[in-house]
């Protein structure tokens, strides 16, 4: 299979070593051209990486010779530049979130799919054998509850905006996304509470507490995550009808799986329990989205492992309500933020 040519718009943060340095060494994708709208920054990544580079990404979407694009700017420009290049039958790779607003992810999603390009949202841990495997071990346990810890330091200061996917939700919108793709279901409504201004003085959003349930109550996520952390370890509990499932450093997965419970003796019927290791120390989840990025381009593969335009847009859903819960200090429903 020839490469499939890519360019690179973003220039910052993640745009060259999350992508521009992965995409370089792919087998599948060629990089070809990079933009920024700083153009010392847009040179800089360029001659880094050995080739063309723009100010403007208009330039990039009237190339013949490029099929599709990484889009790694700041999540207010995601939908735009998306549509855009939709229109004009690229290819397109999202950093998350996917957008900034869901009416805006509605509109991107209604382009993409009359256009007939690729969409995807690059949440790679889709990618990673730990993820895979939880999904699959909670889909046989049936899960109820989910709790998930996103704890971390500070990040820098391009992140610190007011919106509900700015602060410590950059970080963990893949946690929110995880879980959403574990209980493989539409959420009912969101309760949350957050805390903003903690570390500066605006509203960037430092910690976050998050319960999204499911068939109206039956069952639930929650979400517990903060930017003020030092040395704790993230957790991940999942309570199933028929089982359990839990790690405490996203590496081992603590496995108890049984057929229901005895009600004479309280015990769980035919438990079997299991550790299981999941060692990636060699293994490079950007590069593996990458590749199936491109596959999926070519034909060569034909079912879309990675995070659709639709799921991205449902963790944009969650963090709206999410912001609507806190201010208004109840549960938000799911609908009222699908029909903005």
């Amino acid at each position: 299979m020839s490469k499939i040519t890519t360019a690179l718009i973003g220039c910052g943060g993640r745009g060259p070593q999350g992508h521009a340095k992965v995409a370089q060494a792919s087998g599948s994708l060629e990089l070809v051209a990079v933009c920024d709208i700083d153009q010392r920054r847009a040179k800089s990544v360029g001659e880094k990486f050995g080739v063309e580079y723009v100010i403007d990404y208009h330039q990039l979407l009237t190339r013949n010779d490029i099929e599709s694009v990484i889009i790694a700017t700041g999540t207010k420009q995601h939908g735009p530049i998306a549509i855009e290049a939709a229109r004009t039958k690229k290819h397109i790779l999202i950093e998350k979130p996917l957008v900034d607003s869901v009416s805006t992810g509605k509109d991107l999603i209604k382009v993409v799919e009359e256009s007939g390009v690729i969409g995807m949202v690059g949440y790679q841990q889709r990618f990673t054998a730990f993820t895979q495997r939880l999904k699959q071990e909670a889909s046989e346990v049936e899960p109820l509850q989910a709790l998930m810890t996103v704890q971390r330091g500070l990040l820098r200061s391009p992140y610190f905006v007011p919106e509900h996917y700015g602060g410590i939700i950059d970080t963990a919108t893949h946690t929110i996304h995880q879980a959403l793709w574990i209980m493989d279901d539409i959420p009912s409504g969101v309760y949350s509470t957050l805390r903003r201004g903690t570390f500066s003085r605006d509203q960037t959003i430092g910690y976050a507490n998050l319960m999204i349930d499911y068939d109206n109550g039956a069952r639930t996520s929650t979400i517990i995550t903060s930017m003020g952390s030092v040395q704790v370890p993230n957790v991940i509990q999942i309570i199933g009808r028929y089982g359990t499932i839990s790690s405490s450093d996203r590496k081992t997965l603590q496995v108890a799986k049984h057929r229901g419970f005895d009600l004479n003796d309280r015990q769980p019927i035919g438990l079997e329990t299991q550790t299981i290791d999941l060692d990636e120390t060699s293994h490079n989840p950007i590069a593996e989205m990458h590749s199936h990025f491109a596959h999926l381009i070519s034909g060569e593969e034909k079912e879309q492992r990675g995070t659709t335009l639709r799921e991205g847009l449902l963790a944009v859903m969650v963090t709206e309500a999410m912001a609507l819960s806190a201010e208004r200090g109840q549960r938000v429903s799911l609908t009222e933020v699908m029909d903005q």
